[in-house]
């Protein structure tokens, strides 16, 4: 975020589809990044609480994460890629024909491997994370219940 600032303030921009790629970038990392925080912040966890309400509170924590995971970042990548695609169109229409394609191409398969590959390997492990978390603490409350 601090080098598209950076770029925002340095750099002359001519055409309006850059200012627009940058503004749209932006807002990709500032949404998601408020979306993100606001879900740390509303999983605050008490020692106080029992076992039952820490694991309503993981539920909870769980659906919010799955609505960051699909929604959020849906509009994160849609923003983000077209904010890069747009910023690239004034340096890249300086170019000669095969450069400006090779960028465009290198930079679009750069994206879809984001997108098909890494997104997805990442969502899996945070839900097998906190899929384990969940069912190690039903375990713990089955047990509780059957001692009582």
């Amino acid at each position: 975020m601090v080098c598209i600032i950076v770029l925002v303030l340095y750099i002359t921009r001519q055409l309006l589809n850059t200012k627009i790629g940058v503004i749209l970038c932006i807002a990709a990392i500032v949404m998601q990044i408020t979306a993100s925080g606001k879900i740390v912040l509303l999983n605050n966890s008490n020692p106080q609480n029992s076992n039952t309400e820490y694991l309503e509170q993981l539920l909870l924590f769980k659906k919010k994460q799955v609505f960051l995971q699909s929604t959020i970042m849906n509009i994160y990548f849609i923003l983000l890629s077209l904010g890069i695609l747009l910023y690239m169109i004034e340096y890249t229409i300086r170019m000669n024909i095969l450069a400006g394609l090779l960028t465009y191409i290198i930079t679009s398969l750069w994206m879809l491997f984001n997108w098909f590959y890494l997104r997805p390997k990442i969502i899996k492990k945070q839900q097998q994370k906190l899929n384990e978390i969940i069912a190690d603490l039903e375990n713990i409350n089955e047990q509780f219940l059957m001692a009582n």
